[in-house]
């Protein structure tokens, strides 16, 4: 059930979350989670390094886990930079602004994403940015149950 927003400020979308706003695991977002937990385990994302503390982070998933989402969390500047194109920022630890892109070439479905995206902001009324937003709190929700699985595997090992 989707509730009236015209209330809650547009940035506050983890609030919208808890009022079910949003649901967790939108099935129109799993699809492009599951796709990018496929290309976190493909070498198409190459590690990514602060310049400013040294901190590394391995894979795709790590770099969401491990770091801070920034405002403008995710950015679609394909119209820019003239094919699919789309910024990742986030903070590090010591809060340093990384930056990390997914192109057309790595991310093949970068396109059918955005179209996503852009269809579900005309269906909700809602502005891309917030639908970003929730699309992120889902990844974000994906991947730490997904750590958590693998913590459990370990262990077990």
């Amino acid at each position: 059930m989707l509730l009236k927003i015209t209330d809650l400020p547009e940035s506050d979308v983890f609030r919208k979350l808890s009022l079910g706003v949003f649901d967790l695991e939108n099935p129109k977002f799993l699809k492009f989670i599951e796709l990018l937990a496929n290309l976190n385990h493909s070498d198409k994302i190459p590690s990514k390094h602060c310049r400013a503390c040294g901190k590394m982070y391995a894979d795709l998933h790590e770099y969401i886990w491990d770091t801070e989402a920034k405002g403008q969390t995710m950015e679609d500047v394909g119209g820019v930079m003239g094919k699919a194109y789309t910024m990742l920022y986030r903070n590090c630890s010591c809060g340093n602004t990384l930056v990390l892109t997914l192109t057309g070439d790595n991310f093949p479905e970068l396109s059918e994403f955005w179209d996503m995206i852009k269809q579900e902001s005309k269906d909700r009324q809602l502005p891309v940015k917030t639908i970003v937003s929730a699309f992120m709190a889902d990844w974000e929700h994906f991947i730490e149950k997904q750590t958590k699985k693998n913590k459990k595997i370990t262990r077990k090992l």
